[in-house]
């Protein structure tokens, strides 16, 4: 009985606004620019420190409190596992969220359905994950992203750091070798599929432990499987594999391998060109 109330009051609780559940005042929250999101990371992979990128998303909310994301299956495991990766504090770790909007900061081309959100969807997201980030600077979830549309010169730049240092790639099968090689080099390639992949986590883990832990030298391990790639960072830190810089890639990599996945692809205008340009680019290291 005393199980079933509490079973009840807990989907109770998701429907209280959450203005009502966290009264903590957000009016001088800024979101870090995605200049700054960007720049910190290529500080800690020049400097060759350990840490993490962690992009989280309205996904990430969704599974942490036990509801399906459209490519992820929620569980109560992967529900307390998400809420540990939103609370993951060690040093190094960059988390990000996709609040850009006029109260907590946005950049010049930023519009609705590109990277920028309305006020108050915005202040929803932030009050539901802001105990997590208390003391801790909010990162841009979009920033290699925007970076692409407004600053090619830039993410090229970016795009060609993580290229050089990158000891392993964790992500879909399905993207092309071709891509793939251009992207990361010639790193090992962990495979993970397209949906569902906190279903196969333990078998992804184990193959990423292998790869790794014999590895002393420092490395960039790129991590590209939604939303459970978080709940795999988190797990990979807690076994104390903290000398790699773990970054989380995020959409851009869709678009590269000429998969139309977000509407943002479309909005922002780009262009066949400026992939087939970006691909010579980077052939060009």
């Amino acid at each position: 009985m005393i199980a079933t109330l509490h079973k009840q009051f807990e989907r109770a609780k998701r429907h209280i606004p959450w203005h009502w559940r966290n009264a903590i005042p957000i009016d001088n929250v800024r979101i870090r620019t995605t200049r700054e999101t960007l720049e910190r990371c290529a500080d800690l992979i020049h400097a060759q420190r350990g840490g993490a990128y962690l992009r989280f998303g309205d996904g990430d909310i969704y599974l942490a409190n036990s509801m399906n994301d459209a490519l992820q299956t929620a569980t109560p495991e992967f529900a307390k596992e998400m809420r540990e990766a939103f609370q993951c504090n060690m040093p190094g770790v960059l988390k990000a969220l996709p609040i850009h909007s006029e109260k907590f900061g946005c950049e010049e081309g930023m519009s609705p359905g590109v990277f920028l959100m309305r006020d108050e969807a915005a202040e929803r997201f932030l009050r539901r994950t802001l105990e997590c980030f208390s003391g801790h600077p909010i990162y841009s979830a979009v920033a290699l992203h925007y970076q692409f549309v407004v600053d090619f010169e830039y993410a090229v730049a970016f795009l060609k750091l993580l290229q050089q240092n990158t000891t392993l790639f964790v992500g879909a099968g399905d993207v092309p070798d071709a891509d793939r090689n251009l992207l990361f080099g010639n790193a090992p390639h962990v495979c993970t599929p397209m949906k569902d992949s906190y279903r196969a986590l333990d078998r992804i883990e184990r193959e990423t432990v292998a790869a790794l832990e014999n590895r002393d030298a420092y490395g960039v391990v790129v991590v590209a499987t939604g939303c459970a790639g978080r709940v795999l960072v988190k797990r990979l830190l807690r076994r104390g594999l903290t000398r790699f810089f773990y970054f989380d890639f995020g959409s851009l990599l869709d678009i590269i391998c000429g998969w139309h996945t977000r509407t943002w692809h479309t909005r922002a205008g780009i262009t066949q060109e400026q992939i087939k340009r970006l691909k010579r680019d980077l052939a060009r290291t």
